[in-house]
């Protein structure tokens, strides 16, 4: 139960990120029926957008969503945290009282070049002329604190407020987080939006290589997000 959450307020827990059973995703809004992404391709719900390559065929499902739906977001969340991811994501989170939620801090990283589609062309595309892995390997979150935190039975609901360096640029974010205890450790899941815009006016993404997605507005919004298994380490006396 909700206890399970809670050491004792002199302690600082910490948590952190069990690789093969985290994953990062984006999906743009309207997703087009094919822009959307995850590091964990592995995962038994995730599907492929139209376009994917050849490999993808034989798990190829029928969708219900339309490329204008902002409801499933993302589109295939995962029902369970299954170690089958690849190593993409890394980081820890501290917390001085899990009695109130206070002293939360921590830093969560996704390397860039993780992220699939499912379409080898559009992944290398992405990679070398959007988000320029080779010089910025790295997506980060920096954690500050947590506020507005609500308990319900075994769930903890609440926004993780931060600074978000992508493609170079580090920026104030707010992402609303949702923790409950699975699999032996902490499920944890995120997700934030930008506005299309801002990926080329506030983090620098070229609109040359962002094309009419962003020049004539056809994109509204970029989600981001995290699902996260966050395994605890020993407490340490603070």
């Amino acid at each position: 139960m909700i206890a399970a959450f809670h050491s004792s307020a002199r302690a600082q827990t910490k948590w952190t990120v069990d690789p093969a059973s985290s994953l990062a995703w984006w999906q743009m809004v309207p997703h087009m029926d094919h822009l959307w992404a995850t590091t964990c391709p592995a995962e038994p719900s995730w599907r492929p957008g139209d376009g994917r390559s050849s490999q993808w065929f034989m798990r190829s499902l029928a969708r219900a969503h339309t490329a204008a739906d902002t409801n499933n977001i993302p589109m295939y969340p995962r029902f369970a945290a299954r170690d089958v991811c690849t190593d993409a994501l890394r980081g820890e989170i501290t917390a001085r009282d899990t009695l109130n939620w206070t002293g939360v801090r921590g830093h969560i990283i996704v390397m860039a070049d993780r992220l699939q589609t499912g379409q080898e062309q559009r992944d290398n595309y992405t990679r070398e002329s959007l988000l320029e892995t080779k010089k910025y390997p790295e997506i980060r979150f920096d954690i500050d604190s947590l506020v507005g935190v609500v308990e319900q039975a075994d769930t903890v609901q609440g926004s993780v407020v931060g600074v978000l360096s992508l493609h170079g640029v580090s920026h104030p974010m707010e992402v609303a987080v949702r923790v409950w205890p699975e699999a032996g450790g902490r499920r944890v899941v995120g997700k934030f939006r930008v506005t299309a815009p801002e990926l080329v006016d506030r983090f620098g993404l070229s609109s040359n290589a962002l094309g009419l997605g962003v020049g004539v507005r056809i994109w509204h919004y970029l989600y981001m997000g995290v699902d996260l298994l966050m395994r605890v380490q020993p407490e340490v006396d603070s």
